[in-house]
């Protein structure tokens, strides 16, 4: 952790699915001077269809005591498409190093991202009683679930 300075940071591979794609960026010595000590983790949405997204996000560290969640998780949130949703004081670095971090060949920090998409419902005005409904399948809502634990961000800090 020493090795990164206040600002630098680290980005993972974008994420998601064929509509919703994410990415994030872990800035093990914070991302300004206002959260040195901290890490500062941030995930920008860069793929969404619609102008703005609901989503329900969980940030965690696994550690060797188990998967600890991060204090700054919400329950649901609505943002502009192309925006960020920050943890700037995500774990402090004295913690991580202390706690967290896997020892061994390589000291290891992985960080979860558990993401809820939440679509639009949206209402059909049509007649509905001659439909043949094996041909066409109505779909009224739908959310769904993005793991992120193969994609999340490992590196020897």
């Amino acid at each position: 952790m020493e090795l990164h300075s206040t600002g630098e940071y680290i980005t993972s591979k974008p994420f998601g699915s064929n509509d919703h794609e994410f990415m994030l960026k872990l800035f093990p010595a914070g991302k300004d001077e206002d959260c040195n000590g901290y890490i500062s983790l941030y995930l920008q949405i860069v793929k969404c269809p619609n102008p703005r997204v609901q989503l329900r996000i969980r940030f965690s560290v696994d550690t060797p005591e188990g998967t600890r969640e991060c204090s700054l998780n919400k329950s649901v949130l609505s943002i502009n498409r192309g925006g960020i949703i920050t943890a700037s004081k995500f774990f402090h670095s004295d913690i991580v190093k202390n706690r967290f971090l896997r020892r061994g060949f390589r000291e290891a920090l992985n960080v979860n991202a558990d993401i809820t998409v939440f679509l639009e419902s949206k209402t059909l005005d049509q007649d509905l009683s001659n439909k043949d409904w094996e041909e066409e399948e109505l779909m009224l809502s739908n959310s769904y679930e993005l793991p992120v634990d193969r994609a999340t961000t490992s590196q020897n800090c």
